[in-house]
């Protein structure tokens, strides 16, 4: 059974489809607006369906960038469809493309965390490379968050989301290297917490590279 959005229901009170293109909609207002110019209940309904389709357009827009227009107009900015169930949830929260030298250069710098981690565990206590591992991710995902939203307040700062992504990257982390060690046969010179840190540095590595 599929319910009816906020916006579904503000585009019906327009006589028109979700998908409706933005001339389509401004053509709607307009008529609308015209034939109960005398009514101002109507008017008032009329403004904020046309106000609350504007700015879901605007939001899908600023989330998911500039969509080609499906029909011809330049002004149909709807854009995909919002994503639904686990699998669009995840593919949602991914970047749709990460240069190579992104890869490279990201993915050095954690393998070298990893190596750094687990040696020092043999040594001494790897809290260290762990840490600069955390701080680098933290600082990454900031920085591409920033780049997404500039304008952000204190209360949906990038600084939040990149922290919760690094914390996400880690508990994973945890759970594979776990997972992997339990399974994986491992080189009598290799201890199972050498290789657990290696694993939980390399998947954030993954998870800061590849996530939003």
């Amino acid at each position: 059974m599929e319910f009816a959005t906020p916006v579904s229901r503000q585009c019906s009170r327009l006589g028109l489809a979700r998908e409706a293109s933005f001339e389509e909609v401004q053509d709607a207002r307009n008529y609308l607006y015209e034939t109960y110019k005398r009514h101002e209940r109507s008017r008032e309904a009329i403004e904020l369906a046309y106000d609350s389709i504007l700015q879901e357009r605007m939001k899908v827009r600023h989330k998911y960038g500039f969509q080609p227009p499906r029909r011809g107009r330049k002004s149909d900015v709807q854009g995909d469809p919002l994503p639904t169930g686990i699998i669009g949830n995840i593919k949602e929260r991914l970047e749709p493309s990460v240069p190579l030298p992104t890869i490279v250069n990201d993915g050095s710098i954690f393998i070298m965390m990893g190596l750094w981690a687990a040696w020092q565990t043999s040594t001494a206590d790897p809290s260290l490379p762990v840490g600069a591992a955390l701080c680098f991710s933290v600082w990454r995902l900031f920085d591409k968050r920033k780049k997404r939203a500039p304008e952000s307040d204190l209360g949906r700062s990038p600084i939040w989301g990149a922290v919760g992504v690094t914390l996400f990257g880690l508990f994973l982390g945890s759970l594979v290297s776990w997972a992997l060690v339990r399974v994986l046969p491992l080189p009598r010179i290799i201890r199972p917490d050498q290789a657990g840190l290696f694993i939980i540095n390399i998947v954030m590595g993954l998870v800061c590279i590849f996530f939003k």
